[in-house]
Formats: structure tokens, C-alpha cells, sequence
């Protein structure tokens, strides 16, 4: 069976976008969830898929989803495998698609504010690729440098400064998902809906469960021209939270706001001996 949804799968996208060789998908054999790294490190169990395929447009989603539905293929989602939960945790029996050629900077509309980009986009690509024009998209999580915004929003991702700017799911505008059993479902970017239901929203965060992200529209801001920063620091945890509450409470938000306890002060700020420590900027 898998033969010959292997054999349907490459007429489509060629054999040299389909990996079988355990030397090439090793890397897709985990996420950074930590006891996946655990078991890695004591080889106690690496889950090998059974092969990895990977497209180079939303159209060839399309046909492969549907072609595994008929064959009851398991397919997985990656695109950058930067979680930390186990999300693409492979057996023998399933097959990752790897969402990374889908890497394009299709469309920008400056009065809009909005950016339609591939799922494979790697989210430092497109920040930079944003900051030479002034723009930014404010999302800094820490996987940074190897994340892409596929994985980004199937993991309704969180950032440095989502205090300000807000999580992935603010970001998001629009949509282009494959649903298996209906087909390529587009989502357009517009201001507000006055009916129906967001069903984008339900996309956002599902791991890849409700169907597979292939084009997304993001929301981008000006690059700020100057950065103020701040510091605080108080004698215990729980004061800085009271003054974080009273901050948001009276509707002032910083891009970034993080509190660190009294042991993570002393880690990082030695200088300042016991305390909690309050940044933001």
C-alpha cells in the first residue's frame, strides 16, 4: 500500500522530493520536546517515518492529501519541527510532509499592511526581508532563527513582544488551508467579519489536526524608529506582578514585559543581589 502511494506520489511531485534513505529523515524523526531529545541522546527509541515528501506548492498539497485519504495514508505536518511538545512525533507507519519548499514572499500591499507568504518561510527570512523596507512583524519567539510560519501559526505561537503586538493569532489575517474531504479552502484577508464564524481562528493552534496550512496573510507594522527601555526592581516576585497587573490594568502596554523571580535575577543580574527583577521597553 505504501508502494504505491509512493510510486502515485512521485508522477506528481518527482522521486527527488521524496525521501526514503533514513540518513535523510533522521531529522525529522523529532521536534525539540525534551524528552524526545532525551531519548535521542540515550537512543532508547527513535521513531523513523516511513518516508518524507516534500511538496513545492499548495496544489500539490491538495493532490497528495487526497490521494493519502484514499490510501489511509498518516500524514504529519512539519514545517521547521521547532515545537516542543511532540507534535510531529513519527512512527513506521506515517509519512511527514514537509511544508518547507513552500517558502514564497508572494504578495505585500503597503496600504493594507498585509503579506501573503509560503507556510515554509523561515520567520527571520521574512523579518529581515520586512526591516529593509521599515516594516516588521513584531514575533520573536525564540525559535526564531529556524521557525517557519507554518509551524508558527499551527502552534498559535507566543513572542517577545506579543505583549504589545499580540500572539500569532492577531497576526494572522487570512488562510489558505487543504481540508481533506473538501478540498483547498481560501480564507481572504478583510478588515471584519460581520457574519459567519472566523474558521480560520479554528486552524490556528490545531497542530495540523483540521487540515494542513498552505498560504497565509500576515498582518505587519513599522519598524519602530526609536526603543525606549525600562527596569524595576522589587524585593519579591509577587510585587512585580501587582505592578505588572496595575500596568495593564491602566491600559499601558510595552511591546515586551517579563518579570524575573528572585533566583533568575540573581542568575543573570548577580550585581543586584536578591530581587526580582521587572524589564520592558
Amino acid at each position: 500500500m505504501l508502494d504505491k502511494f509512493i510510486d502515485e506520489i512521485a508522477s506528481i511531485i518527482g522521486s527527488r522530493n521524496i525521501y526514503t534513505e533514513k540518513r535523510r529523515i533522521y531529522a525529522y524523526t523529532r521536534d525539540y520536546w525534551p524528552y524526545m531529545l532525551y531519548n535521542e541522546i540515550l537512543k532508547d527509541y527513535i521513531g523513523y517515518p516511513s518516508a518524507v515528501i516534500a511538496p513545492e506548492d499548495e496544489y500539490q498539497v491538495l493532490e497528495i492529501v487526497s490521494i493519502a485519504s484514499r490510501y489511509g495514508i498518516k500524514l504529519i505536518p512539519y514545517a521547521g519541527g521547532s515545537g516542543v511538545l511532540g507534535g510531529i512525533y513519527p512512527d513506521k507507519e506515517a509519512v511527514i510532509l514537509d511544508l518547507g519548499k513552500l517558502n514564497w514572499i508572494r504578495w505585500f500591499d503597503e496600504n493594507s499592511m498585509i503579506i501573503e507568504v509560503g507556510p515554509g518561510v523561515i520567520l527571520i527570512v521574512l523579518e529581515n526581508w520586512l526591516n529593509k523596507r521599515g516594516y516588521t512583524l513584531r514575533h520573536y519567539p525564540q525559535s526564531m532563527p529556524n521557525a517557519m510560519i507554518g509551524g508558527l501559526i499551527s502552534t498559535r505561537s507566543i513572542g517577545q513582544f506579543s505583549t504589545g503586538y499580540g500572539g500569532i493569532e492577531d497576526i494572522v489575517k487570512g488562510l489558505h488551508i487543504v481540508i481533506p474531504s473538501i478540498g483547498l479552502v481560501k480564507i481572504p484577508p478583510t478588515p471584519r467579519r460581520s457574519v459567519l464564524l472566523p474558521i480560520d481562528k479554528m486552524f490556528i493552534g490545531s497542530e495540523g489536526l483540521y487540515g494542513i496550512i498552505t498560504d497565509a496573510y500576515l498582518k505587519v507594522f513599522y519598524e519602530p524608529t526609536y526603543r525606549i527601555g525600562f527596569s524595576h526592581i522589587e524585593k519579591e516576585f509577587k510585587s512585580n506582578i501587582k505592578k505588572s497587573v496595575k500596568l495593564m490594568r491602566n491600559r499601558v502596554y510595552p511591546d515586551l514585559l517579563r518579570i524575573y523571580d528572585e533566583y533568575e535575577t540573581i542568575f543573570y543580574y548577580p550585581d543586584i543581589g536578591w530581587g526580582s527583577m521587572l524589564i520592558g521597553c
